[in-house]
């Protein structure tokens, strides 16, 4: 399984270095957004990886936002 941690928009490309794509399992962590900006930037980011990874499955663990 390979894990991702998503962050803000300048680290993004570089979280996915070296991650080949089409992996049978991705687990990304999306925690700690707790303002509207950080939130839809944490979804944009989730997007990206998806469509650049292309992962087979996905775990996906979250927190709420209060």
């Amino acid at each position: 399984m390979t894990l991702v941690q998503l962050g803000d928009y300048q680290n993004r490309d570089f979280a996915l270095v070296g991650i080949p794509k089409n992996v049978p399992c991705l687990f990304i962590q999306i925690q700690n957004h707790k303002t509207d900006e950080s939130y839809k930037e944490a979804i944009d980011g989730l997007k990206f990886t998806l469509q650049t990874l292309s992962p087979r499955n996905v775990i996906l663990y979250g927190a709420d936002r209060d």
